[in-house]
C-alpha cells in the first residue's frame, strides 16, 4: 500500500524526497483515492489539480467524491476561490452537511445578512459554536449588532464585547454596502456621530427599501438616511411627495427628495444627528406646509454632501 502511494506521489504529483519528508503522513494516503482526485477534475480553486494537491496535501486523505462535490457546490453558490483558500478546513465537512448548513444560514434571521461575507465558510465550519453564540447574544438582546467576528471570536473576546456593548464596525458596513450598492460608502456614513448605533439588519432592510424607489447614485448621495427608522423615512417621503409632486411651483429630483427628507428628520434636532434616536411613537408631527422650509432648502442642494455641514456631523474618517 505504501509503495503504491509513493509511486503515485512521485510519478503523478511530482513529489520529491524533501516534500515527502516535510509531510511524512502522506505516505499512508490511499493510492486509489489520490488517483480519483487526480482524475476528478483538471483544476481546483483556480489552479491545476496537481498544484492544488501539492499545495494542500491533507486533501489526499479526503474522500475524492466528496471533494469533487464540494468544489461543484462552491461554484453553484458562487463562493470565491479566495474564501475557500482562507478556510480549507471546509473540506473536512461532508457535502451533505455543507449544503444543509449553508441553506440554514441563508434562511436564518441572524445569519442570512452574512451569507456572502468573506468569513461565511468559517461560520459554516464552526456552525455549532455559531448557534451557541446566537443563543447567548439573543439573551443579551444584542443580535442586531452581531457580525461574523462576534460568532467566531474567542469566548473572552465576545464576553468583553457584550459587556461594553456591541456596535457597528466599518468592515461589516463595507460588506453590506458593497453587497447592496456595489460601492463602499462606510467612510461617508461614519461622518455621522451615531453611525455605530445603527444595526446591520436595519441598514440592510433600509437599503433594500430605497433600491425599490431610488437609483444607486441617489441613495449614495444621501447615504446617511440609512441610519433612520424606515417607517419614519417612508412617512416623511410620502408627505413630501403628496405635498409637492403635483405642485408646479416646485420641481424636485429624487435625490433632492431624499435630502429634503433628511432635512425634515433633523430640523427639530438642530441638525445634530440626534434625529436617529426618535422613533415613530414619540416623533412630533412636522408640518410640511410651511413655505419657509422649502425656501431654506435651496434648489442647488441636491445631495447629502451639501447639507452635512448643517448636521454638524463629526468626520471620523
Amino acid at each position: 500500500m505504501i509503495e503504491e502511494t509513493l509511486k503515485v506521489l512521485r510519478l503523478d504529483l511530482h513529489y520529491d524526497e524533501k516534500m515527502i519528508q516535510n509531510n511524512p503522513s502522506i505516505i499512508i494516503a490511499p493510492a486509489d483515492n489520490i488517483r480519483l482526485l487526480l482524475n476528478s477534475s483538471t483544476e481546483a480553486l483556480g489552479m491545476p489539480i496537481v498544484t492544488f494537491l501539492r499545495k494542500y496535501p491533507f486533501i489526499l486523505f479526503q474522500d475524492a467524491v466528496n471533494v469533487k462535490r464540494l468544489l461543484k457546490l462552491f461554484k453553484k453558490y458562487e463562493i470565491p476561490d479566495k474564501y475557500v483558500k482562507n478556510c480549507m478546513n471546509i473540506f473536512l465537512i461532508s457535502y451533505e452537511d455543507f449544503q444543509e448548513r449553508l441553506e440554514m444560514i441563508k434562511q436564518h434571521p441572524n445569519l442570512n445578512l452574512w451569507y456572502k461575507h468573506p468569513r461565511m465558510l468559517q461560520i459554516v465550519y464552526r456552525i455549532k459554536q455559531t448557534k451557541q453564540r446566537i443563543e447567548y447574544i439573543n439573551i443579551m438582546d444584542s443580535s442586531k449588532w452581531a457580525q461574523p467576528q462576534t460568532f467566531l471570536s474567542s469566548s473572552p473576546t465576545m464576553d468583553k464585547s457584550l459587556q461594553t456593548g456591541l456596535v457597528s464596525s466599518r468592515s461589516s458596513l463595507k460588506h453590506i454596502f458593497i453587497q447592496e450598492l456595489g460601492v463602499d460608502k462606510s467612510k461617508l456614513l461614519m461622518r455621522h456621530q451615531h453611525w455605530k448605533m445603527a444595526t446591520f439588519n436595519d441598514i440592510m432592510l433600509m437599503l433594500k427599501y430605497l433600491k425599490k424607489h431610488f437609483t444607486i447614485n441617489e441613495i449614495c448621495s444621501n447615504i446617511h438616511i440609512v441610519l433612520y427608522e424606515q417607517s419614519r423615512v417612508k412617512k416623511v417621503l410620502a408627505d413630501l411627495k403628496r405635498q409637492y409632486s403635483q405642485n408646479v411651483e416646485y420641481s424636485f429630483t429624487n435625490s433632492q427628495y431624499l435630502a429634503l427628507c433628511l432635512y425634515m428628520l433633523e430640523k427639530n434636532n438642530h441638525f445634530t444627528g440626534d434625529g436617529v434616536w426618535i422613533n415613530e411613537q414619540n416623533m412630533k408631527e412636522q408640518s410640511l406646509k410651511k413655505r419657509n422650509i422649502i425656501e431654506k432648502f435651496d434648489d442647488s442642494t441636491d445631495n447629502l454632501e451639501d447639507i452635512n455641514n448643517n448636521f454638524n456631523m463629526k468626520n471620523n474618517s
